[in-house]
């Protein structure tokens, strides 16, 4: 029998079957789209981290604590004072909320306020785009000024420029809004889109207590001189806060986006590998289903 003869064959018996054939080609298509959805969200997902932490530099360091010693606490901020200049470029406080954004009529909720020194900008590898950043004299006179995220000015300015324009800043509990200075925007990451690290604002650290009522000094973010530098200087510091703190009461924890990036694309991988194995398993039991059926 002729291939041309055994296709005739088969396109016929599936005309004269045609709910059989129908449900067949069901089974297999819902099959093989869940496999295909499943794996490429988890895909997406992984992406979107590792987008993340690129963006802010692999040679970052987050360095958080909750000590209750304040001479443990200084200790551990000397250490890492004095390593600037050497495996450390720049270090700034790093304490981070969410606050309301108000510009004439416009509200913007659910914004990412971050309150840092002169060196955020360099520390968390966000590059002005328009204006200037916050400086030293800022911070030590608290003035009253900010720097906003690309969303931010998409959503308030549009094409106008935001440089010189006023707005206040506010958290829903306290109901209570304070005027601030645009003086910079910087670049956006994301596009500009909303829900990313665009949609962000920057003041002074000094002004925290002023905008939300307390002070949070338990964060701190560094730049190094490189991923080497990040490593060993992240693998240092948490050797030398070990012997500071109680580590029954206290927490710390430093680490480098460069020993993040290198976890996320482990657990990608195994994640990539298990999936691979399910979506062999569920191929091949539906198979034989359908080669059950032609059988039959």
């Amino acid at each position: 029998m002729s291939i041309t003869q055994t296709l005739a064959m088969a396109f016929k018996a599936i005309g004269n079957n045609k709910l059989r054939s129908f449900l067949t080609m069901l089974g297999i298509i819902i099959g093989v789209a869940a496999v295909i959805t499943l794996v490429s969200v988890t895909q997406g997902q992984s992406q979107m981290y590792m987008m993340q932490m690129e963006a802010q530099g692999a040679n970052r360091i987050d360095m958080y604590f909750y000590v209750n010693s304040s001479k443990a606490r200084d200790a551990i901020l000397d250490y890492a004072e004095k390593e600037v200049g050497k495996r450390i470029v720049a270090i700034t406080p790093m304490s981070q909320n969410q606050v309301t954004l108000k510009y004439r009529t416009k509200n913007m909720n659910d914004v990412r306020i971050s309150f840092g020194n002169e060196q955020y900008g360099l520390c968390t590898s966000n590059n002005i785009s328009a204006g200037r950043d916050i400086s030293k004299s800022d911070v030590k006179n608290r003035a009253r000024v900010c720097v906003i995220g690309e969303a931010v000015r998409k959503n308030f300015f549009g094409a106008m420029s935001p440089i010189g324009q006023t707005i206040k800043i506010g958290n829903s509990w306290s109901q209570s809004y304070q005027p601030y200075t645009v003086i910079g925007v910087y670049n956006g990451k994301f596009g500009g889109k909303l829900n990313t690290d665009d949609q962000m604002v920057l003041v002074p650290n000094t002004l925290q207590m002023r905008i939300m009522g307390w002070e949070d000094n338990s964060s701190y973010a560094m730049r190094a001189t490189d991923t080497d530098a990040a490593k060993s200087f992240t693998d240092d510091i948490t050797a030398f806060a070990n012997t500071k703190i109680d580590p029954n009461n206290d927490y710390f924890q430093a680490y480098a986006n460069a020993q993040f990036q290198e976890q996320m694309q482990s657990a990608t991988d195994q994640q990539s590998i298990t999936m691979a194995i399910i979506a062999g398993i569920s191929l091949l039991v539906g198979g034989i289903g359908i080669m059950n059926i032609m059988l039959v």
